[in-house]
This record gives structure tokens, sequence and C-alpha cells, in this order.
């Protein structure tokens, strides 16, 4: 403010060398010979060299404005422990004086930036800090800070202990039947909870047709075939610590069936070619059997048939040869009935015998026979005088089908006498005669 010596004199207003011009921030007032420059709310920025210009004379006044200390008001204290549940909603507030004091958060030392999972606030004098969804992670030393003070929230997060989910009854009994599997399983309030799994006290180890499985909050524990050692008490409990949560199943396997053989095979004899069947009835009719041939299991194919009628389990061999003879066992339960399988060869007769021969020498020379059936190669062997035949280039055998034959190539005085062909069962001969070439008289 300054006092002019006359009333009407003009006056002009300077901050810094420049001219000012009224506003709200500042307000320019005259009454009678005294000028006043007002700040309404004066900021450090509003502080410098103030002239009031009168011409003939100048009032100066140098204006510096001190910014309040920003203080955080509440709470009083200056570090402060928080327990929240995980997951759920984390709030730290506080409130600053004055109320457009700039603050900055930090956790764990480190400043932190807003996003979806944390929101930073400010309205009014109240600053905040929030979690939406905090998570264990989330825990940690947490700092508001001002120019001049700092207030310290230690958040602890604690999650909820474990509870397994759904259960309004205690699970039944379960009860099956030997070889059948068992899925158990249960459900917890957390995805990562560990889980203990026991079996009538003692720790559950994976293996031997054993799984353990964890998918997101469901714990399974799976049998793959139950038998008599799998029955009893099984229990999965939340962690290994003492009084845990817990839910307990009950496994029950029935008693086998006990497979009994009503009769037994009997031992057959075929021939070559035919098919052999052997029957056998056993008890329950569903029991489970196995067939085995000379120690060797069975299994369905073009020359070997299953079946089942009721009660009787029938394995038939189809076309059967000499090397199919042997012992044919049915397996049933701990219970097993074998039988011989003998294979006759049948007998190879000769339909179409040998016939005497004459040739001339130098001729070419064929015994042809044929047999009642295709007899295997070795079947049917070629004699001379009772003799196998001897080592000739031009001698050669042949076999289409039934029928046999004898290649003579070049007949000389030599091959005549008695040829035979002989199986194990028959015999036929025939007399190749050879004449001597005559020279022809030109």
């Amino acid at each position: 403010m300054c006092e002019l010596s006359r009333e009407d004199a003009p006056v002009r207003w300077y901050k810094d060398g420049l001219e000012v011009e009224e506003s709200e921030a500042l307000v320019l007032e005259r009454d009678g010979p005294r000028c006043r420059l007002v700040l309404p709310a004066a900021q450090p920025e509003d502080g410098g060299e103030f002239v009031c210009d009168a011409g003939d004379d100048s009032a100066f006044f140098t204006v510096t404005v001190t910014a309040p200390p920003e203080r955080i008001v509440h709470p009083a204290a200056r570090s402060l422990d928080l327990h929240f549940g995980a997951p759920g909603r984390v709030e730290l507030r506080c409130e600053v004086a004055p109320a457009g004091s700039q603050v900055r958060w930090y956790k764990d030392g480190l400043e932190v930036e807003a996003s979806d999972a944390l929101q930073l606030g400010a309205e009014g004098p109240t600053r905040t800090l929030t979690l939406p969804h905090a998570q264990p992670e989330d825990a940690g030393e947490y700092v508001c800070e001002t120019r001049h003070e700092a207030i310290t929230f230690n958040v602890i997060l604690a999650e909820p202990p474990v509870q397994f989910l759904a259960l309004e009854t205690t699970p039944s009994p379960l009860c099956v039947a030997p070889g059948e599997p068992v899925v158990l399983s249960c459900e917890l309030s957390r995805a990562g909870a560990p889980v203990v799994w026991s079996h009538n006290g003692g720790p559950v180890q994976e293996g031997e047709g054993l799984e353990l499985h964890a998918e997101g909050p469901r714990r399974v524990l799976c049998i793959q075939a139950a038998g008599p050692a799998h029955a009893g008490l099984y229990t999965c409990q939340s962690g290994a610590a003492p009084g845990a949560p817990s839910l307990s199943f009950t496994v029950q396997v029935a008693e086998p069936l006990l497979v009994k053989l009503v009769s037994d095979l009997t031992p057959l004899t075929v021939h070559e070619g035919d098919d052999a069947t052997f029957r056998c009835e056993v008890s329950p009719p569903d029991a489970d059997v196995t067939w085995l041939r000379n120690g060797a299991v069975v299994t369905p194919g073009p020359q070997v048939e299953m079946a089942q009628n009721g009660s009787s389990r029938i394995l038939t061999l189809r076309g059967c040869q000499l090397g199919d003879a042997g012992t044919v066992t049915l397996r049933a339960g701990s219970t097993a009935t074998s039988a011989r399988l003998h294979v006759r060869e049948t007998e190879l007769l000769f339909l179409r015998r040998l016939q005497d021969v004459r040739a001339e020498e130098g001729q070419d020379v064929c015994l042809e026979m044929e047999t009642g059936r295709v007899g295997a190669a070795g079947a049917v062997r070629w004699v001379r005088g009772g003799q196998p035949l001897p080592h000739d280039s031009r001698l050669s055998m042949a076999q289409d089908g039934h029928i046999h034959r004898l290649f003579i190539h070049g007949v000389i005085l030599a091959d005549q006498g008695t040829y035979g062909c002989e199986s194990h069962h028959d015999r036929t001969l025939a007399r190749l005669s050879v004449r001597r070439e005559c020279p022809v008289l030109s």
C-alpha cells in the first residue's frame, strides 16, 4: 500500500518491471489517497519486486512468499502395521495439509506407478493407494511422502486357511470290483495349496498303477486297476501341519469271484488238413479265460477261432498241419486245463499210376503219375531199381498240383530199367525200355 499527496493523482503498478493487470489473483484497490495491490491467495511464484509509480515519485516493495510446510496430518503415527486377508481389497489412506500438497508413493523403496492393479487417488486433502485384488506377493512396506514428511504402512497379507469345498456330507464308501479303476477327487479353496495323500495312515507312493494329479484347485488320486491291496482309508490333507483340514475316502474292493472249470479239455487226434475244436466249460459264465498253445498265448486269426457259448469256451484250429501238434491249455483265474493235439499225416495214395514206356535211344521220356491229394514238397520220391535216382543233369522232376513228373532227356541204353514213385503210404512202378537207334541207309 502507498499513500499519495493528492487523491486524484494517477498511479501504475509494476511487478519485476512489467505493468500488472488486474485479475482474480491480483486486485488493485484505491481509497482516496491510499492505493493498494492485493494478492488474495499468494503463492511462492507471486513473489518479486512491486513498484507503485505516481509519475514524479515511486514506491518499491519486495515481496517474498514462503510456501507452508507440506505435512501429513492424519494418521498421527508415522508407521502403521496393517493386516489384510488375501486375496482381498487393500486401501492405504492419509490426509495432507495444505490440501494441494503433492505426494509420492513407494513400495519397498521403489516408486510405484498407477495401474489396474494399483490405483492412486487424491480428493481434497485425502491421498489413497488402493489394491483392488491384493495377493500375498503384494505385502511389503508402502511409504507416502510429501516434500517434508512421510508415513510408512507395513502391509501384511495373510492367506485364509485352505478348506475343502462342497462338502455337505462325508463321502460314502466306494465299492469296486477287482480290476476296476478308482478315482478319488476333491476341490480346495486355493488352487496352489499343497496336499498330502495317505493310505491307511501311510504316505501314498506314485507308481505301480497309482497316480496323483493336480488340476487347478482339484486334487485327484487314480488307481488304474483296483486290487485287494488298494482297499482301505485314503486321506487328502491340506499340508503336512498337524490338525490341517483333511478329507477321507473309504475304498472297498470286492472279493474276486472264484473261477471254476466245470469240464476239462479232451485230447484230440485229427488228420492233416482237418479242423480241431477244443471245448471247456467255466463258472461263472463271464469269467475271463486265456487260451495257450505250447505255452504261448493264442490270438484270433485266419486259422484260429475263439468263441463263447454261455459257459462254454471254444477254440478251433482250422486246417491242422503236422507242426500244429502240441499242448492246448485254457487258463481261467488260478486254474487251468490242458490237452494234447495229435495230427496224423493223411495217406498220400496214387490215383493214376505210372505206365511202362518204350523209347528209342536219344528221345526225351516223361514218366507221370497223379496223387489223391496235393502233397507237401518231398512227400514223394522217385527211385530206379529201388534206389534213389543218381545225380544226372539229364534227369529232372516237377510237380503241378496232384501231378508228379520225371523227365529223362536224351535217353541212353543205360537208362532202361524199372522206375518207381513212392510215398509213405503207396508205391507205383513202371518199366522203361530203350531200343538202340537203327542207322538209316541212304
